[in-house]
């Protein structure tokens, strides 16, 4: 396999026009069956999952699975609570007579949408949406858990909405419950609605029905230097590319020696080869001479993440201002970053989220730097590793 090698980073493509056809048709399908299709799904088990199930379901998880849960959810509410403490109300008074006050208030409503069959990143996504929502005081708080064939859903899943606070748990999801909160047939039209996963045809159904932001940026960028491993790219590379089919990703290195290492890996691997390597493919992959020639072609676009696998990388923190957040250590450390402080990316709100600022803000970038311990890094990721055993 060969790397696509470019020679500058370009606005990440969007959507498959097969993929978005596919969802359409999908969601014409239940507009015609309605409120029946959701309720189908279920198998007699109830389209609402009640509190007392929901309180139940701890006796059902493992010990190892709670603690990391629980975890989780301490840290997704701690980072929420002081991220909030830096957002206060204002009262401007620019000149004489004039008087602009500006409240903070939140949405009235919010849903969230997951696969309630097992898929590792539905508890840490649920929990940091949640935390985030519960936080900022948004008073109506669903949680959509799509059944399984037989209508069942993982305890894990529903004990994640129960530890962060979901306020009513639905036995409902994929494109039929995006249609459902869409089309009212649950009793309520959210104001925002957040993906916790599913599939690509889940993924693209919410970007047709709430719309997706439109921004040239890159969900994550890593930066490489000739000290890098090959091991390490290809892990957080790949760990990316299978937990969002839409995530757009670039790689930029000073050394060629380990663009062509990452390809001999690739063949290396067993067939049938996993799905990502195809995604690995088709990411661009820039080459430049020294770290500050690769920093310098990064700022070409707006980066969510940038990981920073160079030698002594804390040198290069001043001349990053296009980045949301920068992570500094080994593979581990940017694997959980994402996962774990999920809760700290401020957004305008999920899929139906709008990107554009007005103001000040036009002109101001925040940049969160995560430097994460090598210890704490491995802790963390063992109890998100304790989440993906069934």
């Amino acid at each position: 396999m060969s790397l696509r090698v470019v020679g500058q980073l370009d606005p990440p493509v969007g959507l498959a026009t097969i993929l978005r056809g596919k969802a359409q048709k999908r969601i014409d399908e239940l507009d015609r069956e309605g409120i029946v299709a959701v309720e189908a799904a279920c198998r007699g088990r109830g389209l609402v999952i009640p509190p007392e199930v929901v309180e139940s379901a701890r006796d059902h998880v493992l010990p190892p699975q709670q603690a990391a849960i629980d975890s989780l959810a301490h840290i997704q509410r701690k980072v929420a609570l002081r991220q909030f403490e830096t957002l206060r109300p204002c009262v401007i008074e620019p000149t004489t007579g004039v008087k602009i006050i500006q409240e903070l208030r939140p949405v009235p409503s919010m849903a969230v949408v997951a696969p309630g069959a097992w898929d590792e990143q539905v508890p840490h996504a649920l929990l940091s949406v949640l935390a985030a929502a519960r936080v900022a005081g948004v008073p109506r708080r669903a949680v959509l858990l799509e059944p399984d064939a037989a209508g069942g859903v993982s305890p894990v899943s529903i004990l994640a909405a129960g530890v962060g606070e979901a306020t009513e748990v639905y036995r409902a999801g994929g494109v039929p419950g995006l249609v459902a909160l869409s089309r009212g047939h649950l009793g309520f039209v959210p104001e925002t609605v957040h993906l916790a996963g599913g599939s690509r045809l889940v993924q693209a159904a919410g970007e047709l029905l709430y719309g997706r932001p439109q921004a040239p940026a890159y969900d994550l960028l890593v930066l490489t230097d000739s000290t890098s491993g090959v091991l390490p790219v290809v892990e957080i590379l790949s760990t990316w590319l299978m937990d969002d089919p839409f995530t757009t990703v670039g790689l930029l290195t000073t050394s060629k020696r380990l663009v062509q290492r990452v390809e001999a890996h690739v063949d290396a691997l067993p067939e049938p080869k996993p799905a990502w390597t195809r995604d690995l493919a088709q990411i661009p992959v820039v080459v430049r001479a020294t770290v500050e020639d690769m920093l310098a072609a990064s700022t070409a676009v707006r980066v969510k993440y940038l990981v920073l696998l160079v030698s002594k990388p804390e040198q290069y923190l001043p001349q990053i201002a296009h980045a949301a957040h920068v992570v500094l250590g080994d593979n581990a450390a940017a694997l959980i970053s994402r996962r774990a402080f999920a809760a700290g990316v401020l957004t305008a709100g999920g899929v139906s989220a709008a990107c554009e600022n007005t103001g000040v803000y036009a002109f101001l970038r925040s940049v969160t730097i995560e430097k994460i311990g090598h210890k704490s890094a491995e802790r963390l990721k063992v109890q998100l590793n304790q989440l993906t055993k069934s």
